[in-house]
């Protein structure tokens, strides 16, 4: 496998974005749109249709904000994602976490939590790695979540690992 991380994809200025689109696209504090959107507006339909999905399991999640980003967190560093880790670190910070917890989750160590955010750093890891969770990680997140948390945390590890996919695969630099 090649090691060349030239970008294989087309990243448009900010302002080239169709108007249409970017209301809906977040903004950093230098005014300008993630490069990892800026991907996905080369397809528009796609965008469109995966958008909505995605907003619901950052901002409207039935997981707590900590427990989203632990998920997210475990994640990205199961799938060696330097792209949402540079972002999710920062966003886990801003919804409390610790820097020991933010790096536990990146390691998929759930030993430093309790309760359901151990559950959720356990489950993560095992989805991410495995695709599936074994009956005693079942079993507890039962004990912690309701179904719908649960199915959350499903979706919310898949489409970071879709994300992960996408930017190693297109070579979507990291911002900043």
């Amino acid at each position: 496998m090649t090691t060349d991380r030239t970008p294989r994809v087309n990243l448009p200025a900010t302002a080239e974005i169709d108007p249409e689109l970017i209301r809906h696209l977040p903004r950093g504090a230098d005014g300008e749109v993630p490069n990892v959107f800026k991907g996905m507006v080369a397809h528009p339909w796609l965008f469109r249709k995966w958008a909505p999905f995605a907003s619901h399991l950052l901002d409207r999640s039935t997981l707590e904000a900590r427990a989203r980003e632990l998920a997210i967190l475990c994640t990205a560093g199961f799938e060696n994602s330097d792209y949402e880790l540079y972002h999710h670190r920062e966003i886990g910070s801003a919804v409390g976490l610790r820097h020991d917890e933010v790096e536990a989750a990146i390691a998929g160590d759930p030993t430093p939590f309790r309760g359901a955010e151990r559950s959720v750093v356990a489950a993560a890891l095992e989805l991410a790695r495995d695709g599936d969770v074994g009956d005693d990680t079942w079993e507890d997140l039962s004990r912690h979540l309701r179904r719908e948390q649960v199915h959350d945390l499903i979706f919310t590890v898949a489409n970071y690992r879709g994300i992960a996919l996408f930017v190693r695969t297109l070579r979507i630099p990291t911002d900043g």
